[in-house]
């Protein structure tokens, strides 16, 4: 998917739980030996984790850990962690603003780390599941905000912990946001078969969303064929999601049918179906909310169909309105600038120095 930084803090990562398990162990018939370890094992999961980590951060994680350790309903925490994580994703596909959704998920991931250290068995893994999350929503924001080294260190981090398959298979194929924004279509690939590696049958949302992640990277690369291939295997995992599943409000952490409709209409738009890229905006129309950044991909996409219906002129114009009428912060995100590169640079070579295509060209350098 990528290649690990030399200063990467993943290995003390999963070193740190390793030794802090034993210590519990050991510990487990002397509460207060338990809780000196629990102190210690703290200290050393921050030291391992330094990287990412201010001493603001450090100051508050320390805090929340005692403040934890005090209290007796680890998982009532635990459960409201859970609802907390499951806010952020839901608010911000409908539109909250992506430096406070940062702030919202940096918070819980220091609740869960906080969490990890006062807990053994299986809310052990559950807390380690919600650290997994929480610093792949975080890695998602960076990517967003264009901070690409924060955010591969970031679903580094994210990998270190999870502490099963399919959570895997989502922070890999979340990964592939990373190079898509850059039009790196052979990054897409890489990351989407690595998710689809971990993607276990049980769970055809995350076969469908890695899928779908793979065809859009193999539409960028300009490799159509292969494109279909997976656009056919993602709508066959799709449809064996269960009806709830299907239409649950779209998430971060989701992939409702809305989604699925989306992405398949970015892919079949770059490929130049126009009728299957249109069929699918419609379903995409009608999710119950969108945020600012994803109606960048509904309009882009619609956009690479006037295209290839010979109206590039009314495309250009179609994408700069979108730009324009986005609240600056979404305006500003690299899902939104890289789209709209990406838009301009797909643009067939006989239109690429057309009027309106250059002049959009200087907007994009001049925002």
């Amino acid at each position: 998917m990528y290649d690990r930084p030399a200063d990467d803090p993943t290995p003390g990562v999963v070193e740190s739980v390793r030794q802090g398990m034993r210590l519990f162990m050991r510990a487990h018939h002397n509460r207060e030996e338990l809780a000196l370890q629990r102190r210690r094992l703290l200290q050393t999961m921050l030291g391992a984790t330094g990287l990412y980590m201010t001493d603001a951060m450090i100051s508050a994680t320390s805090a929340q850990a005692t403040t934890q350790e005090a209290t007796a309903g680890s998982g009532e925490a635990l459960a409201t962690l859970t609802r907390t994580l499951h806010e952020i994703c839901i608010a911000h596909m409908a539109g909250a603003p992506v430096v406070r959704s940062q702030e919202r998920a940096l918070s819980c991931w220091r609740d869960a780390l906080a969490a990890k250290v006062n807990v053994t068995g299986p809310r052990f893994l559950r807390a380690a599941e919600m650290e997994a999350k929480a610093a792949c929503l975080v890695a998602q924001f960076h990517g967003d905000l264009g901070q690409d080294d924060l955010a591969v260190r970031w679903y580094a981090r994210a990998l270190a912990v999870a502490p099963i398959s399919d959570q895997r298979a989502w922070i890999h194929s979340c990964s592939a946001w990373v190079p898509m924004f850059n039009g790196n279509g052979e990054g897409v690939v890489r990351a989407a078969q690595k998710a689809l590696e971990f993607a276990t049958i049980s769970n055809p949302m995350q076969e469908a969303f890695a899928f779908n992640q793979l065809a859009r990277g193999h539409a960028i690369r300009g490799d159509h064929d292969r494109a279909l291939e997976a656009l056919i295997s993602a709508d066959k995992s799709f449809h064996r999601y269960g009806y709830y599943g299907k239409n649950t409000s779209p998430s971060l952490d989701g992939f409702s049918r809305w989604q699925h409709a989306a992405y398949a209409a970015n892919t079949y738009s770059m490929l130049g179906d126009v009728h299957h890229a249109r069929a699918n905006l419609a379903v995409m129309a009608e999710a119950p909310f969108v945020s600012g950044i994803n109606h960048m991909l509904h309009k882009t996409s619609e956009a690479v169909c006037l295209v290839h219906e010979g109206e590039p002129d009314g495309a250009v114009e179609m994408v700069q309105q979108c730009i324009d009428s986005l609240d600056p912060e979404d305006a500003a995100t690299q899902p939104v600038r890289g789209r709209a590169q990406m838009f301009v640079d797909q643009m067939p070579t006989n239109l690429r120095k057309a009027r309106a295509v250059r002049d959009f060209r200087e907007y994009l350098a001049a925002a």
